[in-house]
């Protein structure tokens, strides 16, 4: 009797604080204006595909240069998926070269930064349990807490290059390339499945704990599809399929939105938002002259696109200059504000 007193109890006020009009207040969104700044695209119409006018230089053949000019360049931008104040980054010292990447977490609300790490070289992700994970420069995923401790490896494959780490949403399995193959373990290491390698699958994000959506090519890279995949009848179920313009570039990046209805697919040139019930696309934002997107993020709480913006500046013939900015969208894709980092 003691305990349906207050479950009744419970209703009562669950009831009452529920009375008609009444709205379920808004969750509160962390304040970190103090850590954006003004930014406008920097275009530069006559660095073009050719690095000089006069000759016939490929701008991804370019010799990059680097030096005190531009003393960082950054990639990988990662909030913890429970908490927007705090911001992950791979920072690169263009000045004491050669050199690896620094793994760098900043308090966007409190304007702090620290570097965690000076070994890390590819792949970021935040765990839903408060893990960090990287590659280092031996290409084995570790993890490591946001104050620096901790730090552990991952997984068991130790021969080949892992890559493209990313735990499932209750961060009680993973999934990961290893090589050719398409890898998915739970967190005590065992092997739970692989994706089959003829699906041609080069990255992937969890729906939910049991389904993944795939980016996957076919005909050698010329088709790019994306399919919901079912890990337990490993089944896959296309959703979308393309035949990219030539010359357009392809896909080669996935990101979820925080409600885990839609998808961004991201290229060197260019980001749509694909509607993962309809197939519906809309074009987010394209490269001009001398833009490239390098990645991207979604911020949890709003699902706000943050952009690894770059420009390359041009110097000399075929020698090009490259800014990298974090650039964080407003909901029109096309505005925004730059994310100041250390």
């Amino acid at each position: 009797m003691y305990k349906l007193t207050l479950y009744l109890l419970a209703a009562t006020i669950l009831l009452t604080s529920c009375e008609e009009g009444d709205t379920i207040p808004a969750p509160v969104i962390p304040d970190i204006s103090a850590s954006l700044t003004n930014w406008e695209p920097t275009v530069d119409p006559t660095v073009t595909a050719l690095c000089d006018p006069d000759t016939s230089c490929n701008l991804n053949g370019c010799q990059e240069l680097y030096g005190s000019d531009i003393p960082f360049d950054y990639k990988f931008p990662v909030f913890n998926p429970n908490n927007s104040c705090q911001f992950a980054y791979y920072r690169h010292d263009n000045v004491q070269l050669p050199g690896k990447f620094q793994l760098w977490v900043a308090d966007l609300c409190e304007e702090t930064y620290n570097m965690i790490s000076d070994d890390a070289m590819n792949d970021l992700h935040w765990t839903s349990d408060g893990w960090i994970v990287y590659a280092r420069a031996d290409h084995y995923h570790w993890r490591i807490r946001p104050d620096g401790t901790g730090a552990n490896l991952v997984n068991p494959d130790i021969g080949q290059m892992n890559l493209y780490l990313k735990y499932s949403p209750d961060s009680k399995k993973y999934i990961y390339q290893y090589g050719v193959e398409t890898i998915i373990r739970d967190t005590e290491g065992n092997e739970l499945g692989r994706i089959d390698p003829t699906l041609g699958v080069a990255y992937w994000d969890w729906m939910d704990n049991e389904h993944l959506v795939l980016l996957h090519w076919t005909e050698g890279g010329a088709i790019t599809n994306v399919s919901r995949y079912n890990t337990t009848t490993e089944e896959a179920t296309l959703i979308y399929s393309e035949d990219l313009p030539e010359g357009y570039g392809n896909y080669y990046r996935i990101y979820l939105t925080p409600e885990r209805t839609h998808v961004y697919m991201m290229g060197p040139g260019r980001v749509e938002k694909l509607d993962l019930e309809t197939g519906a696309t809309q074009l987010i934002r394209s490269a001009v002259h001398n833009e490239i997107f390098w990645g991207m993020n979604v911020k949890p709480d709003d699902g706000r696109v943050v952009l690894h913006y770059a420009w390359s500046e041009y110097i000399w013939a075929c020698n090009v200059d490259t800014h990298h900015e974090f650039v964080l969208f407003d909901e029109n894709y096309q505005t925004g504000q730059q994310i100041v980092v250390e």
